[in-house]
């Protein structure tokens, strides 16, 4: 195989930044068109045949406002989010926010049950052994169905849902 061709490590560090990512760009796009669309459009000129009220206008550019705005606000502050499991203490250590967001830690000893939802976009859920939902959200992993197995195989204690599985499952594998 060519050198940089193997996909990464599911559990290796994971890190992303609003200004590394193309959707963002794409929303402060989306946002600026949005603004402008309503200010070019003309009632007595675009609206012949079909109304258009002067809230409607105000909505679309509001919309745009929050839209565009707060893509360019999260690229300003440097957004960022990803994780990283802390072997030494067990830990899924993750951070969401400003740079200045804290670090936050799930101890994988807590960790009961991992399920993966999978429709039009992907879901990462965390349950403790109690059943109830740990918080961490879904963009802070690189790949969460690779990620999942991978922690399901790492730390067979963990049942871990897939998409396409019907029930729980203990995910059995090779450590990478």
């Amino acid at each position: 195989m060519a050198q940089g061709s193997d996909p990464p490590d599911p559990l290796a560090p994971y890190t992303a930044h609003a200004r590394a990512t193309w959707y963002m760009y794409t929303l402060v796009i989306a946002g600026a068109v949005f603004i402008v669309a309503p200010l070019l459009l003309s009632p007595e000129r675009d609206c012949r045949e079909v109304s258009c009220p002067v809230w409607v206008r105000t909505i679309v550019f509001s919309i745009g406002a929050v839209m565009g705005g707060g893509a360019l606000l999260a690229i300003v502050r440097k957004f960022g989010w990803g994780s990283r499991i802390d072997f030494k203490s067990n830990d899924i250590v993750w951070w969401y926010g400003a740079p200045t967001a804290k670090e936050r830690r799930i101890a994988i000893a807590s960790i009961g049950r991992i399920r993966v939802e999978q429709d039009d976009s992907v879901t990462l859920w965390l349950y403790d052994r109690n059943g109830r939902k740990i918080f961490l959200p879904t963009e802070c992993v690189r790949s969460p169905v690779q990620w999942a197995a991978a922690i399901g195989a790492r730390f067979p204690s963990i049942q871990v849902e897939l998409p396409g599985r019907n029930k729980a499952s203990n995910i059995e594998g090779k450590k990478q």
